[in-house]
């Protein structure tokens, strides 16, 4: 009994499920107007190209025939483009550019049609990026290297360094007069750090400016909104020797060459001289101290003001007690004689009382060599001015401690190109 109860219950329960699936199927068909919907096919594989102010969608095509076009809309429908469908193979990519569009992330809805008017469903691509003048204000022009911007080079070429470039930068343009008085652009890839100009006019402002996309594959390259001005170049010229003159300050080593005779004073370091034969003691090409003892100093007079030495050379004697560690000293000043220091130069308290009086310590040199060879060291960048310059002198070839010989110095101050 308790059986067919059971199997009674679960009948009229199918029965009763038959029954309304009919009348749904029944009200369906009264909906559609008793007509069968046809759906067109759907492309595959869309996606998007960002650009500035415009964006290219792409797809492969549904194989489906009868597809004759597309519509595309935007801005909830407020716009829109048709297409025609010029392929059916999915092998193959329609593209369909869309511009004079705003900054904005957008949403595209797309549908095939047929040649009867029937419509896909909706195929939505959303947060299409379009880039504009909102994402161009906050791009930066590369930046050049701030430790060695430029350099002049020997052969009169000029080299320009940048940093290494952002990872979405594409190029930057350089733009500049050449030695015709015409305005010339040359691009350096982001793969590339200096760029060398053969013709710049000396005297003239290179400028420059960068490009970008927004992320690789984008539509368009776009460039910053101003151009920058390189920082100024700037050449080393030698510092004009017959302007000086010996000091002889207290606590100077003896300059006047009195153990060795007048030949080898302290204006010798200035005769010009960077030969072989400029080394040699005998032919009394060199400066050659009388009883010092290292660390030892001696001053001279440039005979004007340089407002950026940047380099000095020096060249050692082919022999013996040749520096190999020294200091540059440097001051401007309209009083030299108020600039003495009253330390000895092995005083412990030397170095403060130098900078106490207003001198710059412009360079600490330190040869690897034997000292004898012309050696150039670059001094600090941005120094004051400078007219007087103290060597100070702690260390020579042979390691001893007492006197010591210079055959040849120079200077180099940084004048606009």
């Amino acid at each position: 009994m308790k059986t067919f109860t059971r199997i009674s219950l679960v009948t009229l329960l199918a029965i009763m499920v038959i029954l309304g699936c009919d009348k749904k199927d029944t009200a369906f068909r009264d909906y559609l107007g008793g007509k069968e919907v046809i759906y067109a096919g759907l492309p595959s594989n869309v996606s998007y190209f960002a650009g500035y102010l415009r964006t290219q969608l792409y797809w492969n095509p549904s194989p489906d025939q009868t597809i004759a076009k597309y519509v595309i809309y935007w801005n909830n429908k407020a716009d829109s483009i048709l297409v025609n469908a010029t392929t059916h193979k999915p092998s193959d990519t329609m593209r369909v550019m869309i511009s004079n569009l705003k900054e904005y992330s957008y949403a595209f809805t797309i549908y095939s049609i047929d040649g009867q008017g029937n419509r896909s469903i909706p195929l939505e691509i959303n947060n299409v990026k379009v880039y504009g003048p909102i994402y161009k204000a906050g791009l930066l022009n590369r930046p050049y290297n701030a430790d060695n911007p430029s350099k002049v080079n020997d052969d009169g070429t000029v080299t320009l360094n940048f940093n290494k470039a952002d990872t979405i930068n594409i190029t930057t343009v350089i733009e500049y007069t050449n030695t015709s008085d015409v305005v010339v652009k040359k691009n350096i890839d982001s793969s590339q750090y200096s760029l060398i100009l053969s013709d710049l006019k000396p005297g003239t402002s290179v400028k420059y400016y960068s490009s970008y996309i927004p992320f690789v594959g984008s539509l368009d390259t776009v460039f910053t909104n101003e151009a920058s001005t390189f920082p100024e170049i700037k050449k080393y010229v030698e510092c004009d020797k017959s302007l000086w003159a010996e000091l002889q300050m207290p606590n100077d080593a003896q300059t006047l060459g009195t153990a060795y005779g007048p030949e080898t004073r302290l204006n010798r370091i200035w005769d010009g001289d960077w030969s072989e034969g400029g080394r040699d003691f005998w032919g009394s090409h060199i400066f050659h101290s009388n009883q010092a003892h290292l660390p030892a100093q001696l001053s001279f007079d440039l005979g004007k003001d340089y407002n950026e030495l940047g380099r000095i050379a020096e060249m050692g004697r082919s022999c013996c007690a040749t520096a190999t560690a020294f200091e540059v000293w440097g001051i401007s000043t309209n009083d030299i004689n108020a600039a003495a220091t009253s330390k000895p130069s092995t005083d412990a308290g030397w170095a403060d009382e130098m900078r106490s009086k207003g001198w710059t310590l412009l360079k600490d040199v330190v040869r690897t060599d034997n000292g004898q060879a012309i050696a150039t060291f670059d001094l600090i960048k941005n120094p004051p001015p400078v007219r007087y310059i103290r060597l100070r002198v702690k260390a020579v070839a042979d390691g001893s401690s007492g006197d010591f010989q210079i055959a040849e110095v120079g200077f180099w101050n940084m004048v606009q190109f």
